[in-house]
């Protein structure tokens, strides 16, 4: 529990904190191995992810996450990888996050905040896919926590200045959007959620978008055909 030992300590400058942040997705990151070796990260991880909450409630203004964009950036960063790794066993600790990291994605003046916390909402878009991949078209339901990145994603992705965060919302909602399984090389439409899309009127946005001379455009490209193909 030494990357966590780290980040409970108030007192320790905004490099420090980074560190600890570090420190602890680098656990993250080596859990099968640490594991194997007899440590069990899974505690100090709730306890992280509860942390993390914590530091991220507005109430907190003073709070380490609050005071310091590296710092919030790099807790983005060793969420998502978390997310990946622990999801099954800690769905409910993570998922509150969403909340946040819709905030940040929409209201956050750093830049490199904003990347962060949609590649989070990005990680938790591929493996709510992949959990729910082996139901049927039929059974699949838009989820109020799907509409809340998908409208967080899509809605004014026109008037995003950054590319990148522009291109990871987008990332997000192709995910969403996307149905592939073992047996199918060619993805499919999620037609609950492409019928979403088209009721709030987000695929507007995504044909302007599309385009042969950006990544972004690309992207928004082959969204629009997932769209046009049922």
């Amino acid at each position: 529990g030494m990357g966590y030992h780290l980040l409970q300590q108030s007192f320790l400058a905004e490099n420090n904190i980074v560190f600890g942040l570090m420190l602890f997705r680098l656990l993250v990151l080596h859990q099968p191995r640490i594991t194997l070796r007899g440590m069990n990260c899974q505690p100090q991880f709730e306890l992280f992810a509860k942390w993390v909450t914590k530091q991220l409630d507005p109430a907190h203004k003073e709070s380490a996450l609050s005071k310091s964009p590296a710092a919030r950036s790099m807790a983005w960063c060793t969420v998502s990888n978390a997310y990946a790794v622990f999801r099954r066993k800690h769905r409910e600790v993570l998922l509150p996050l969403v909340e946040y990291a819709v905030v940040d994605i929409s209201s956050a003046e750093r830049t490199e905040v904003k990347q962060a916390a949609v590649t989070f909402l990005y990680n938790v878009a591929l493996h709510q896919g992949q959990d729910t991949k082996k139901k049927s078209d039929d059974d699949q339901a838009v989820s109020d926590l799907q509409v809340s990145m998908l409208c967080t994603c899509l809605d004014g992705i026109m008037d995003e200045q950054d590319s990148v965060t522009q291109l990871r919302r987008l990332l997000v909602a192709a995910r969403l959007l996307r149905n592939e399984t073992r047996e199918e090389k060619n993805a499919t439409t999620n037609e609950p959620v492409a019928s979403l899309i088209r009721d709030l009127g987000f695929d507007q946005s995504i044909r302007d978008l599309a385009s042969p001379e950006t990544d972004v455009g690309k992207l928004a490209s082959d969204v629009a055909q997932l769209l046009d193909s049922n």
